[in-house]
């Protein structure tokens, strides 16, 4: 399963990662999307701001939109790289 595939499960899924094993996290966008102080990549978690939620619902709709938009970015990057 390729990032492309990832983000689109994450779609289709209502954001939800609940499928996903450890080889799809290190290979998913989400988990690279910014990095702390030290150059280490945050966890998807900390990087899409869903520390602080107060429902998974709320976690859930933040990773399909975060997705959605990663996956538009990649398709750009395909279409001009």
């Amino acid at each position: 399963m390729d990032k492309r595939d990832i983000l689109q499960k994450i779609i289709d899924s209502e954001g939800k990662c609940d499928w996903a094993t450890p080889a799809h996290c290190s290979a998913c966008p989400l988990s690279k999307l910014k990095l702390k102080d030290n150059g280490d990549p945050m966890s998807c978690v900390e990087a899409v701001g869903a520390f602080d939620l107060h429902s998974i619902e709320e976690v859930n709709e933040i990773y399909k939109n975060t997705a959605a938009r990663k996956l538009a970015d990649i398709a750009i990057e395909d279409i001009i790289g």
